[in-house]
């Protein structure tokens, strides 16, 4: 009869043993999933959030929107930036306003990708400055 019962509770014990670890590894799968959608989440967000860097000629330039457009390869490759009254414009690596920004000048600056277009963080009026002291 101790043998039965041993065996009976060996077989309860095992049974549940097995059962209750794959509930917990059950539970922990969506958390896991959770988690990593939420870092790939961040990881979008964090992409959207960084500046990237612009060169063109100047296309267009509206002084009542603040915008100005660069010319691209193909006229639907041209990319129109706005620029907030919080952004940097520098000529001579001097500030000017946004009216120094005119039809024909070369641009380069940094800009973010916003979901209504493309919004200017800082910008640079004509080409880059040779610093090599090459001339």
């Amino acid at each position: 009869m101790n043998m039965i019962k041993l065996l009976a509770l060996g077989v309860l014990l095992g049974s549940g043993g097995l059962t209750i670890p794959n509930q917990k590894l059950q539970a922990a799968e969506p958390k896991a999933a959770a988690d990593a959608k939420e870092k790939d989440a961040d990881k979008g967000a964090d992409s959207a959030s960084k500046a990237v860097p612009f060169q063109g000629k100047v296309s267009a330039v509206d002084a009542a929107a603040r915008t100005f457009t660069l010319n691209g390869k193909t006229k639907d490759k041209e990319r129109t930036f706005k620029v907030p009254e919080n952004a940097q414009i520098l000529q001579n690596n001097q500030p000017v306003e946004f009216k120094a920004i005119i039809v024909g000048e070369l641009l380069r600056g940094q800009a973010y990708k916003k979901s209504e277009g493309w919004e200017a963080k800082k910008v640079m009026i004509g080409p880059k400055e040779d610093i090599s002291g090459a001339k």
